[in-house]
């Protein structure tokens, strides 16, 4: 008899249970479907941009993907080019240190090729950093 009563009592605690997850789980799927909307929102964007790209980079330009992003303004495209010379260069230094990890480069070959290549990516990036202050002051950003 003990036993129903043990028994009778685990099912009322999960009859108070399961309306609480079931209730959990409803608003996990609403946030679920919300973020689904989202996301089918961001994919129909970027299929009209490729759709869009597509035709410009097939007029003419050879499939050149470099025409398809164009900077609006002096200060995009100064950052831009910016941000490609930075990246550029540790394309380099990623690559000289494997080279030097292989052993087809030697240390000091690596460090005469290396020293101006990140005097040159300071300063690049000092003079793009000082650039982009200097206009977000003028212009109150």
């Amino acid at each position: 008899m003990e036993g129903l009563f043990n028994l009778q009592e685990v099912l009322r605690q999960r009859d108070e249970l399961l309306p609480k997850e079931l209730r959990k789980l409803q608003e996990e799927q609403d946030g679920l479907e919300q973020e689904l909307q989202m996301i089918m929102i961001d994919t129909d964007m970027l299929e009209s941009w490729l759709t869009e790209n597509e035709k410009r980079v097939g007029k003419g330009n050879n499939g050149e993907v470099e025409e398809v992003f164009k900077a609006c303004d002096g200060l995009s495209r100064q950052i831009l080019e910016c941000m490609a010379a930075d990246l550029a260069i540790e394309d380099v230094i990623y690559s000289l240190d494997k080279a030097v990890q292989k052993g087809s480069v030697s240390f000091d070959q690596y460090m005469r090729i290396i020293r101006p290549l990140s005097r040159g990516a300071v300063l690049s990036s000092c003079h793009g950093c000082e650039d982009h202050v200097s206009t977000d002051a003028v212009s109150g950003c």
